[in-house]
């Protein structure tokens, strides 16, 4: 059994059905067809309760390309580098930048003009 990507990263993220199954024997270390990892997925989108199960869950931080390390470098996700005890670069922003309409823990930076 695997779990599929979509139910990982998809535009509406079914915590429920990864935890199903990663609890039924599912691989957290499956990659797509272009090599990344769901664990690095999740961390693309923002999906940080994704994030959280499929690291508990066994998934490695350093499959696929880029890996799920190299993701949330890119993306400023300085919380979830620190979670896993990765010393985050000095050039790895503060504030989380996520994908749109993806969960975020991180502030919203303030607009120079009213909100529209």
């Amino acid at each position: 059994m695997r779990v599929d990507q979509r139910a990982a990263t998809g535009s509406r993220v079914q915590t429920s059905t990864v935890q199903m199954l990663l609890e039924n024997g599912a691989d957290p270390n499956r990659v797509n067809d272009r090599g990344q990892s769901i664990i690095a997925g999740a961390v693309f989108k923002g999906h940080v309760s994704v994030v959280k199960l499929l690291h508990d869950g066994g998934a490695d931080l350093h499959a696929g390309q880029p890996t799920a390390v190299q993701t949330a470098t890119m993306f400023g996700r300085r919380d979830l580098l620190e979670a896993w005890g990765e010393q985050p670069s000095a050039n790895v922003p503060s504030g989380a930048m996520t994908a749109p309409g993806a969960e975020s823990q991180a502030p919203r930076p303030p607009t120079d003009g009213p909100e529209r």
